[in-house]
């Protein structure tokens, strides 16, 4: 590869590249290798140039014996008028052949200088689309210039690759946006359906896209690519998280695979708003993954490991809600109670997890629910005072399918038949009140009152029902001129050792071991 500027980017940034491949062959000359020079295969010519408000980009692709893309070529053109008429144009072409069988595609997009009203306060102002013939949308290239650099990048973003199942498919996108209010709120729609060769359907799908209160990203027409890698390849996983460029930002994804015979849908919600924010990644507040196909099923609405809640924060108030919903096959285990509650109850985390065998058991069909609610003041002063409290309350439970599992000494499955519930409670609340202020020049702490709780309830049932709880408190007065700390532990029932239906099947799986090493009580 290489590039040539013609002139410097204060004037226009003017160039181009060409990807060159020079063939040699290795021959046998009495007995020695010698190379030997056989051609010049020229596979991309790239110009990029701006003229007089017009930015002009082109690029040919000669290929053969591509171990993906067989033989062929490919084209892009791009056009944007940067004075006087806004309009933007992105075209791209690919035709070619493997050993096997033809295919081609042709993908492209337009930015309309003037938008078109649909209904009262909203408007289109881009459409696009593409056609494909034997091939297939296998993934998406975020590169600027991908249409430009790589053969199978479309126009809009989407990676092309030969695939002989397919016939014929298509795709159509439109953008909207609110009248004189670009910032307001914009959106694209997507929707895409592919056929196969014997004339059925392979797939059909509708991808949706808004921000409210943001302006138009750079990107913002290419965004609908973004996660068709795994709506190309067939995947269950759960769709990660994006960067939202809208205070409030939603999603929508429903695809049908007919051949496969599986639906899949997922939704997200991002909130970010300043002082309230989702609690995910990004900003994400709320998230939705129903997939169903032959061998499995599930409905995810969070999990223990990414809930789906806010956070609200005022300044002299912290609030943050998490909650989760899941039911089907192979949905997460239980989480164990937050490090605060083991904090507070004074003891080890690791033996609170009061489920770790059970999430260690192979996964099963089953539904499971938690919410969590907390709250921080962080630190308060007023005149010579200062205080702080927190507290929380939350709860999990889950009924799940084990199988065949069961306990040391018994033949029976646990639960019944193999169905076992597990559930949690906790809450917690501390605090501390004091006077700060300066005698003599020098800085002065004096606590009035410092002290929290805690309670843990936990249960495991039926067949065998096991039941454990906790409670804990602490207080200091006056500095530690009365001070006290108690807990109390009840546990009812018994606790099996599983065993059977995991991986280690046949191995007892323990959980806990004490005391530990270094323990002094």
């Amino acid at each position: 590869d290489f590039n040539i500027n013609l002139t410097s980017e204060s004037d226009g940034g003017n160039g181009g590249g060409a990807k060159l491949a020079i063939k040699g062959e290795l021959r046998d000359e009495g007995g020695k290798d010698r190379w030997k020079y056989d051609g010049i295969d020229l596979e991309r010519v790239f110009v990029e140039m701006e003229v007089a408000g017009l930015e002009l980009k082109g690029a040919i692709f000669i290929f053969d014996e591509d171990p993906t893309y067989g033989k062929g070529f490919a084209g892009a053109v791009g056009a944007k008028f940067t004075k006087g008429m806004s309009l933007e144009v992105e075209v791209k072409a690919l035709f070619g052949r493997t050993d096997e069988f033809r295919y081609w595609f042709a993908d492209g997009q337009v930015t309309l200088p003037t938008p078109i009203p649909i209904f009262t306060g909203f408007a289109i102002n881009s459409f696009g689309g593409g056609f494909y013939n034997r091939m297939k949308m296998a993934g998406v290239d975020r590169s600027q210039n991908g249409a430009y650099q790589n053969i199978g990048t479309s126009a809009s973003g989407v990676v092309y690759e030969p695939y002989a199942q397919n016939s014929f498919g298509m795709k159509a996108t439109m953008g909207i946006i609110t009248q004189n209010s670009e910032e307001l709120f914009n959106a694209t729609v997507e929707f895409g359906m592919a056929f196969r060769s014997n004339g059925g359907l392979q797939d059909i799908y509708f991808k949706g896209e808004g921000n409210l209160i943001t302006s138009i990203p750079n990107d913002f027409y290419e965004r609908l690519a973004d996660k068709l890698a795994l709506v190309a390849q067939g995947s269950d996983a759960v769709i990660p998280a994006y960067s939202p460029e809208g205070s409030l930002a939603a999603n929508v994804f429903i695809k049908y695979d007919f051949v496969n015979d599986i639906f899949h849908a997922t939704s997200e919600l991002y909130i970010n708003f300043g002082f309230l924010k989702g609690i995910g990644p990004n900003g994400r507040a709320g998230w939705m993954d129903f997939y169903v196909g032959p061998d499995k099923w599930h409905i995810l609405i969070g999990t223990p490991e990414d809930p789906v809640g806010t956070k609200l924060d005022i300044a002299i108030l912290e609030m943050e809600t998490r909650s989760y919903f899941m039911t089907g096959e192979d949905i997460p285990g239980s989480p164990p109670p937050p490090p605060m509650v083991a904090q507070m109850l004074g003891v080890d985390a690791s033996k609170l997890d009061y489920t770790r065998d059970l999430n260690q058991l192979k996964a099963g069909k089953g539904m499971a629910m938690g919410a969590h609610w907390s709250m921080s003041t962080g630190d308060l002063k007023f005149l010579i005072f200062y205080a702080r409290f927190d507290a929380g309350i939350g709860f999990d439970i889950m009924l799940k399918d084990y199988g065949e599992a069961h306990c040391v000494g018994s033949s029976e499955p646990i639960g019944i038949n193999g169905w076992y519930a597990n559930g949690q409670a906790y809450a917690y609340l501390q605090g501390e009140l004091g006077l700060k202020f300066k005698l003599f020049g020098k800085k002065k702490k004096v606590t009035i009152f410092a002290g929290g709780g805690a309670v843990l309830m936990q249960a495991r049932l039926p067949n065998p029902v096991w039941l454990r709880g906790y409670l804990a408190g602490r207080y200091r007065v006056l500095g530690g001129l009365i001070k006290g700390k108690f807990r109390f532990k009840i546990e009812l029932g018994k606790k099996c050792e599983i065993v059977g239906g995991s991986p280690l099947d046949g191995i007892v799986v323990i959980g806990d071991m004490s005391p530990k090493e270094g323990a002094t009580e």
